[in-house]
């Protein structure tokens, strides 16, 4: 480039500029996973490009809660079974944008157990009763 002033003096120079690609944020699942219980995982693991570290943003859930730092670590609790999601983003390390990514999941019901209450023992000795654990349809 090159400027000029009134007089008129000129003086010309260059400037490197360094393009960093966008970092690419993945759209991953079905996971499987119970209603009601937590899925832990971090979005750091998801990320298919950029230049580390990244900051994150979520939101836009579907029959669910998410929680989630903005260093990557996340919790995502499906409130009913069925399909459940959420959407995150993130800028890299340069201040690039990535696009949006969805994580998705599917959301079995919880297995039952049903026991006899309470159960009475002695000390140092043994405890008899019935535990019974019903699995959720497909497990």
């Amino acid at each position: 480039y090159c400027i000029e002033d009134s007089t008129p003096c000129t003086s010309c120079s260059t400037v490197t500029v360094n393009v960093q690609p966008s970092p690419d944020a993945s759209n991953s699942g079905p996971f499987t996973g119970c209603a009601n219980n937590p899925f832990a995982g971090n979005l750091n693991d998801f990320m298919l490009s950029g230049t580390p570290p990244f900051n994150f943003v979520g939101g836009n859930e579907v029959n669910g809660v998410l929680d989630l730092l903005v260093t990557g670590p996340f919790t995502f609790t499906p409130a009913a079974i069925g399909f459940a999601s959420f959407d995150y983003s993130a800028v890299d390390f340069y201040g690039c944008q990535s696009n949006t990514g969805t994580i998705s999941f599917n959301a079995q019901e919880s297995p039952t157990i049903t026991g006899t209450s309470p159960l009475n023992a002695c000390e140092n000795g043994f405890v008899t009763g019935t535990v019974t654990a019903t699995a959720s349809p497909g497990l």
